[in-house]
């Protein structure tokens, strides 16, 4: 089963950002590179300081094993997350 998760990141830096790739060059890829995401993507909204993260996965193992590496990193990154929706697709 398929699922994407999409996800609500406001950074805790104080800073704007104008385009994903400033946001990226601050805060990093935000999981979107991972090698358990099929496909992702990352689109800053409206102010910049928050960023709209969309994360599709192919399995169920695929999330359990970016859950275990999103874990590894705690204390790390720079901005919050908060989920907006999961979604299975079948």
């Amino acid at each position: 089963m398929a699922l994407t998760k999409v996800d609500r990141l406001t950074t805790t830096t104080g800073e704007t950002f104008a385009n994903v790739s400033d946001w990226m060059a601050e805060h990093g890829s935000c999981g979107t590179a991972s090698p358990a995401v099929e496909s992702a993507t990352l689109v800053i909204e409206e102010g910049g300081t928050t960023a709209l993260r969309t994360l599709n996965f192919t399995e169920a193992a695929d999330i359990t094993s970016f859950k275990e590496e999103v874990a590894a990193r705690v204390g790390t990154r720079n901005w919050e997350t908060v989920n907006i929706s999961k979604d299975a697709i079948e």
